[in-house]
């Protein structure tokens, strides 16, 4: 149980990791030409970001999925260097359909997911773009080509990550969230309810 609890204080770290990263469903979801494979290509392993942090009290949205030898979870919320408010959940992905368990509040979720290269389109210093839609709902997150991780990172490794891709305090404790690779409880999702939101507005 403690080492469950501290993956779950090193994925918050993980996710306020990846605001920190600046400064250094089954409804059909359209997409530009490509397979279905192809338009999740950069989804996994990778900080995605809502927007830069203007300084270390702006509060962004931050999303990560790992897919770990111990298992596919990912973290999302709301942090600054200050504050995070973070959930972490189960994903699993076929093609560009991703289904979510959020133990917490025992809710599943299912969406559709794309991602693209996007320099031209988003604001500096991203290059990729992440949209997620229920089919009412939709929103897009941004990444950056070189901030791929290996999510089975010894700490050693981790920190060196760290080091060579945060050029601000900020990132560095985004990244530090989103690079935890603990293992989780294993949860079993076959009693829990739709979510009748998009599991990133809450409820």
């Amino acid at each position: 149980m403690a080492k469950a609890v501290s993956k779950g204080i090193k994925i918050v770290l993980a996710g306020a990791v990846a605001l920190g990263v600046w400064k250094a469903g089954e409804a059909t979801l359209s997409y530009v030409a490509g397979s279905d494979a192809a338009a999740a290509e950069h989804f996994e392993n990778r900080p995605w970001l809502e927007r830069i942090p203007e300084d270390h009290r702006d509060m962004i949205g931050h999303m990560i999925f790992l897919d770990t030898r111990d298992g596919r979870y990912g973290a999302f919320g709301r942090s600054s260097t200050w504050r995070h408010f973070i959930e972490i959940f189960l994903w699993n992905r076929e093609a560009n359909r991703l289904r979510l368990l959020l133990p917490q509040d025992r809710k599943r979720g299912r969406l559709n997911v794309r991602t693209w290269e996007c320099a031209d389109e988003s604001p500096e210093p991203f290059d990729l773009c992440l949209e997620l839609s229920d089919g009412r709902h939709s929103i897009v997150y941004y990444s950056h080509s070189d901030w791929e991780v290996d999510p089975n990172m010894d700490d050693d490794d981790r920190a060196e990550w760290i080091a060579d891709h945060a050029k601000t305090p900020e990132l560095a404790a985004a990244f530090a969230q989103a690079l935890d690779t603990e293992s989780v409880p294993a949860v079993d999702g076959e009693d829990f309810e739709d979510l009748s939101m998009p599991f990133w507005a809450g409820e």
